[in-house]
């Protein structure tokens, strides 16, 4: 908990550290091959991808792949977390073929397990909504920020930081596909959501 404390809060030297040292514990404790040994590896790759140790992080990615492979099956709703790693790896280093193809293997993976209005399917539409922006395909990201808002405007608190951070780069699409109007409808919607959230 503390390590991602630290991530969120940006400390990533102290993050990297503490999850280094939960590895080790961890390791010791379950063997080098359990799944939460994965869950553990997975934290250090979003630190490696936040640090931009990208080649750093791909090891990792492959190792967490493979115990959750062997411990779970190709199947388990946990390699999702594995491989929609693997896609960040990708999208971060700008090959967004091979970023797409594991954020939709991970789609299936969470489409057949869990339900159409869950947030961990919100997220991929998220991650392929930036994907699509980052190649200006801009009508496909419209549809995708669309399906992520409108999962977690069901599930979550309406002032909700991803909410708002989805809403922005909606708004910023828009305005690069010339729908100023439904962008400006979007800003108007952050002004008031922060609003709110300062008298609370």
């Amino acid at each position: 908990m503390l390590a991602k404390i630290n991530l969120e809060q940006k400390k990533l030297a102290q993050a990297e550290k503490l999850n280094l040292r939960a590895l080790r514990i961890r390791e010791s404790t379950s063997g080098a091959n359990h799944p939460h040994v994965a869950i553990i590896i997975s934290n250090l790759v979003q630190i490696y991808h936040s640090e931009m140790k990208y080649h750093g992080a791909e090891p990792l990615i492959a190792r967490s792949l493979a115990i959750h492979e062997q411990a779970l099956g190709p199947d388990h709703p946990y390699m999702a977390y594995s491989l929609i790693n693997r896609a960040d790896n990708f999208l971060l280093q700008g090959d967004y073929a091979r970023a797409r193809f594991y954020y939709e293997k991970a789609l299936d993976i969470r489409e057949r397990h869990l339900g159409v209005e869950d947030p961990r399917i919100a997220q991929i539409y998220y991650k392929l909504a930036q994907l699509y922006y980052a190649q200006n395909s801009f009508e496909d990201a419209d549809s995708l920020y669309l399906k992520a808002l409108n999962i977690y405007e069901h599930t979550l608190r309406p002032e909700h930081p991803i909410i708002i951070e989805i809403l922005e780069e909606y708004a910023i699409l828009l305005h690069q596909m010339k729908e100023d109007n439904r962008a400006r409808n979007l800003e108007e919607q952050i002004r008031k959501i922060r609003l709110r959230s300062s008298q609370i």
